[in-house]
């Protein structure tokens, strides 16, 4: 099933299922993760449910937003992809002598399908990063990975636009820097508000599986930059979500994006420039654009 967050005509956050085309509400009031924490088999019948009466509306009818607008957790994975981490000049990771690299977004980042992501002053070397983003549906606290997958609520697109170099008003940007420093900046390059477009639907396991194998691509004014498959992930989504919970309670709503493939700008110096119309798809899941402000 595939899922939306969009605002009705009446101007109220509403939930509905999206289904050819069309988009079937769910009851007034209830919020994705009230959904997601109902369990499978009752998004399931509730998803009938609404697609038994008249539609709301076709999908373009409505302005959409994140699929979970209002995550309690946004967490990434930084270096999940060998041929990302190597085109970066960096040595491929030894799985076997490794962990996934979670790092943390702030709630002020999420913006939905279509949004215009407006460049911050802080930075000339605006980047891109299409991702699969894991939804979890029931709170996990240190899950296998053998159970994982019955936390996970479904599957939606991220894409991670990412500040590669921050302009300090007293700083010369290439002077040298130490590594703590070069840590923090980085860290702070992932911050910026509106750079994590999220969208468009949540799209449930039983529709798009267990987030393996599905192809990923991204186009810059229609040219194609990235074109991956999830199964080239290092760290799988059971593995991320097992690791993740040991560490934190992940709750209904919380987002997981587990890191991109090639062909990001800051290893071909194809920095995203204002006008610039992005578009990240992936299979199964649909097409996210947005636009550089």
């Amino acid at each position: 099933m595939r899922f939306v967050c969009y605002v009705d005509n009446n101007m109220r956050e509403r939930v509905g299922l999206e289904r050819d085309g069309k988009v079937h509400a769910l009851p007034v009031g209830l919020t994705m993760p009230a959904l997601l924490a109902l369990g499978p088999s009752a998004m399931s019948i509730i998803g009938e449910e609404a697609a038994a009466r008249p539609a709301a509306g076709r999908l373009e009818d409505f302005r959409l937003l994140p699929p979970v607008p209002h995550p309690g957790k946004l967490l990434c994975l930084a270096g999940n992809y060998q041929e990302h981490v190597q085109e970066g000049g960096r040595p491929a990771v030894d799985k076997a002598r490794s962990v996934p690299l979670l790092f943390i977004k702030p709630r002020t980042c999420l913006s939905p399908p279509g949004a215009t992501v407006r460049r911050s002053r802080m930075t000339d070397r605006l980047d891109y990063e299409c991702e699969l983003a894991i939804i979890i549906g029931q709170t996990a606290t240190d899950v296998s990975e053998a159970e994982a997958m019955q936390y996970v609520g479904g599957f939606t697109i991220a894409n991670d636009v990412s500040s590669r170099r921050l302009l300090h008003d007293d700083r010369d940007p290439d002077a040298p820097r130490g590594e703590r420093e070069k840590f923090f900046d980085w860290l702070v390059g992932k911050w910026q508000d509106g750079s994590l477009p999220l969208g468009p639907a949540l799209v449930t396991p039983d529709e798009a599986g267990d987030g393996s194998g599905l192809r990923l691509t991204l186009d810059v004014n229609g040219e194609r930059r990235q074109d991956g498959n999830t199964s080239q992930m290092i760290f799988s989504v059971p593995e991320v979500v097992s690791y993740a919970s040991r560490y934190t309670t992940l709750e209904p709503g919380d987002i997981l994006c587990t890191g991109t493939c090639a062909g990001v700008a800051s290893s071909t110096g194809r920095f995203l420039q204002s006008g610039d119309q992005v578009t990240g798809a992936i299979q199964k899941l649909g097409e996210l654009p947005f636009v550089i402000g």
